[in-house]
């Protein structure tokens, strides 16, 4: 999927709910498992990497905060770290490599039901930093670009108490900053990941 198309999607769907946030309605904030609290929701996530990063996959974590808008749509910011390594031998020569992947954005979740289980669809823009170092024998070199990042995906959210929910989700992330890799002539990666975690709201719960 080209980054324009993966870029235009992900603006248009974080953008249209909120023309309907804008207009009156009596179910907005009503519905019964509908929860307006705002939200912090740390994870764990597990990336399968582009093969033009010539790295390992890897378990990583991150943070979102959130707050429910209406009875469909969330509106997050949201962060994950991840570091990817390799080990290659060419030609006799032992070569290890680390990319560092740090991404914050903006994400929007879709829910198509707020009862006890509570599938969305999301999607995201935001900035992403990679850090790259190559080492040859012991020689290492490095370099680090910032860069755009798109997202997209769907997922779960599973209430257990007033207090904690778990949340799991699938998502395909483009890379814009591995341009800057000057260890590699690929201008852009896409990399998969899988995302589980608690969601925990601040504060009491509104009275119906």
């Amino acid at each position: 999927m080209k980054a324009s198309h993966i870029t235009t999607l992900s603006a248009l769907a974080l953008i249209a709910p909120l023309t309907a946030i804008a207009q009156p309605t009596e179910l907005a904030g009503t519905a019964p498992g509908f929860d307006n609290r705002f939200y912090i929701s740390p994870f764990a996530t597990y990336t399968w990497a582009d093969t033009k990063r010539e790295t390992d996959n890897n378990w990583g974590f991150g943070l979102a905060v959130g707050k429910p808008l209406n009875e469909w749509f969330n509106l997050e910011l949201r962060a994950t770290h991840t570091e990817l390594s390799s080990n290659i031998n060419r030609a006799g020569w032992g070569i290890s490599g680390k990319n560092k992947v740090t991404d914050v954005g903006l994400d929007g979740l879709f829910f198509l039901n707020r009862g006890g289980i509570q599938p969305f669809l999301m999607a995201g823009i935001g900035a992403i930093y990679d850090k790259y170092q190559l080492c040859v024998d012991g020689w290492c070199s490095s370099a680090s670009q910032w860069g755009l990042m798109a997202e997209a995906g769907a997922g779960l959210m599973i209430p257990v108490t007033d207090y904690a929910s778990f949340r799991v989700d699938g998502r395909y992330r483009y890379d814009g900053a591995f341009s800057g890799n000057r260890f590699s002539d690929s201008s852009s990666v896409g990399d998969w990941m899988a995302t589980a975690g608690v969601v925990i709201p601040l504060g009491s719960r509104a009275a119906p």
